[in-house]
């Protein structure tokens, strides 16, 4: 939507404040099947890097809380510094998820905000993703992969959160398995000490802490759940 050369540098941060630029490119071909929804994660991700690098706060776009991939769209939300706009109808609303999404303010415990970084900061892909291949490659349908990994530093707390998604294109069915290494953890956390990730072909020496494998269905991933840590049993 804002991705021409015009609009990303025109709005380059002036006098120390940032600009919001949406990241989405606003294109859904496939919104009744999985196909549009894990590619509008994938663009979105690796689009916020191109904004952050200019100094902007990546807006992820708008969503909606009622909806049969909300989840799956709510939970990137939380990974950016813009804000989170809802466009259900009126009295439409999945109040669940926005509790997910939300917690009580301190000076007013009955009033709830968006949980997000205080400093507007946004979550970031982490660079073991797809080993270092290109980006388009970790959403193919023949990748061995297809998790995307975005890490997000939490200062005043000493850790970070890390998101996890099956951006793995195909009409059927899809697994998609990663590892998350300690080196994914101290990138999340911006720690200095991470050493780069290893470049395409190369094997990863840092110590494995899990194995993800996320199994996404085709249809009605919200009554089925849109991840799972094996394939259901039915």
């Amino acid at each position: 939507m804002a991705h021409s050369a015009q609009i990303l540098f025109r709005e380059k941060t002036h006098g120390g404040v940032q600009k919001m630029v949406r990241t989405s490119d606003d294109f859904f071909p496939d919104l009744a099947g999985p196909q549009g929804h894990r590619w509008h994660i994938h663009s979105n991700a690796f689009v916020s890097l191109v904004a952050q690098g200019l100094g902007h706060v990546p807006d992820f776009d708008m969503t909606m809380s009622r909806h049969a991939w909300a989840g799956f769209h709510g939970c990137l939300r939380a990974f950016s510094g813009a804000p989170v706009f809802l466009t259900d109808r009126h009295g439409e609303h999945d109040l669940l998820l926005i509790d997910q999404l939300t917690a009580p303010l301190k000076r007013g415990p009955a009033r709830r905000a968006v949980v997000q970084p205080r400093d507007r900061s946004a979550g970031a892909v982490l660079s073991s993703c797809a080993l270092g291949l290109a980006a388009r490659n970790l959403s193919a349908a023949e990748s061995p992969w297809g998790i995307l990994k975005v890490g997000l530093p939490v200062p005043y707390a000493a850790g970070a959160l890390i998101g996890l998604w099956n951006v793995k294109q195909g009409d059927l069915p899809t697994t998609a398995v990663d590892v998350l290494t300690a080196r994914d953890i101290a990138e999340a956390m911006h720690d200095s000490r991470a050493e780069p990730s290893p470049g395409p072909g190369e094997r990863d020496q840092s110590p494995d802490l899990a194995v993800v494998s996320l199994y996404t269905q085709v249809r009605h991933p919200r009554a089925s759940g849109t991840s799972h840590s094996c394939p259901p049993s039915t």
